[in-house]
């Protein structure tokens, strides 16, 4: 009798596995899985989008800084030129064998 009823059990087991609605569970398992992966996914693209972004801003920022040092330097760079063209200067004149006073006319006035 005991062997009859498990027969039977395992009949309506198999039975049961072959319903609609057991492959439908499956089917909603499996698709619930894929879209983890697929959120967990999305997740981390959208995490390196966002530290290409910040990657992006930081380099922008530097690129500035680089920009005004070098407006600066050039900025200081013209205005020694100019200091040093307005500057009077000795200079020995191998041909008159002499010295000559090199600027211009104000600062040789003065």
């Amino acid at each position: 009798k005991v062997k009859h009823i498990e027969a039977e059990m395992d009949q309506l087991r198999e039975q049961y596995r072959k319903t609609p609605e057991v492959t439908l569970m499956h089917q909603v398992a499996e698709l619930k899985g894929q879209l983890a992966d697929c959120e967990r996914r999305a997740e981390a693209i959208e995490a390196e989008k966002s530290q290409v972004t910040a990657e992006k801003e930081q380099f922008r920022s530097n690129v500035h800084k680089l920009a005004r040092a070098l407006r600066k330097e050039r900025e200081k760079s013209k205005a020694e030129r100019e200091s040093s063209n307005q500057q009077v200067r000795l200079i020995y004149d191998e041909r008159g064998k002499s010295f000559v006073l090199d600027g211009g006319h104000d600062e040789i006035q003065r």
